[in-house]
């Protein structure tokens, strides 16, 4: 295929000159780029995503995909940091609800819950980045510890054994994503997603703890996944707040009836604190 008829393909004007495509399922910018001498279409940017709608959300972009930014032409992220975050002058898209910086009416802002971070966090608490696929005390399986007794009845798994899922990725992805967001049909007893109980629940417990909730919403978030919504609700209550033992308030998970050791809330939050903390720059003399 000649260059002229692979640009004509994409309905592209010329290579390394990108557009928006408003119509694609995922991806909300292309371009067509020549590696290595041979024509290349690199999609970009999160269709559902915003972008470039404030100065801070800009700086905070550029640090997160900073390492592929600078592969240059070859990246999606160079792409989507050239055209979708190019500063005051570019276009904008605000964020969705669970994306945004909410702020106190006495001043003062709330982060939102990071979902890029949550995901590495959970990935590598759960099963230390693909180490421990299938937990043998219980059913929790693959890279996020889904337990598997929670879902299998469902269409998604249909014919699909727990050993199965446990070495399909891009599945337990897949089911990952929608529990972040909720998904009524999937997790019939969880009606809402992580992203939504991190930021509800940080919300209520921040006015009643102050100082002493020790967590931002995305770790509040990362606590429903050991514990639950009503778990990390009542954690925050019967064990910040009044005092109680985990054994007290969570007897078969704590107590001396329990029937496997679990890691506490302050071990996993400890454990996903360390597995999701920035390296320090290293200074330059």
């Amino acid at each position: 295929m000649s260059d002229k008829d692979f640009l004509k393909k994409y309905s592209l004007a010329a290579f390394s000159k990108p557009k928006k495509t408003p119509s694609h399922p995922n991806k909300k910018g292309i371009v067509a780029v020549k590696i290595d001498g041979k024509p290349r279409i690199i999609r970009f940017g999160d269709q559902k995503m915003g972008h470039n709608y404030s100065p801070a959300a800009r700086k905070s972009f550029k640090a997160r995909h900073g390492k592929n930014i600078s592969k240059g032409p070859s990246s999606a992220a160079y792409w989507a940091d050239k055209f979708f975050w190019a500063g005051s002058k570019g276009s904008k898209k605000r964020p969705p609800a669970s994306q945004k910086v909410k702020k106190y009416k006495g001043g003062g802002f709330v982060p939102s819950v990071d979902q890029d971070r949550l995901e590495k966090g959970v990935r590598s608490v759960e099963s230390l980045n693909g180490t421990l696929m299938m937990n043998p005390q219980s059913t929790a399986t693959g890279l996020y510890g889904q337990r598997y007794s929670e879902i299998k009845g469902h269409e998604l798994l249909k014919g699909i054994t727990r050993e199965m899922f446990a070495k399909d990725i891009d599945l337990q992805k897949k089911i990952f994503q929608r529990r972040l967001k909720g998904d009524k049909d999937l997790f019939q007893k969880k009606r809402t997603g992580m992203v939504q109980d991190g930021l509800e629940i940080h919300r209520e417990y921040k006015k009643a703890l102050g100082s002493k909730l020790p967590y931002g919403p995305t770790e509040v978030a990362a606590l429903t996944n050991l514990l639950g919504r009503q778990g990390t609700r009542e954690y925050m209550g019967y064990v910040l707040r009044d005092g109680k033992s985990l054994a007290e308030v969570f007897p078969t998970k704590y107590g001396k009836g329990a029937k496997q050791a679990n890691k506490t809330p302050e071990e996993y939050i400890a454990a996903f604190v360390k597995a999701t903390k920035k390296p320090k720059a290293r200074s330059v003399r």
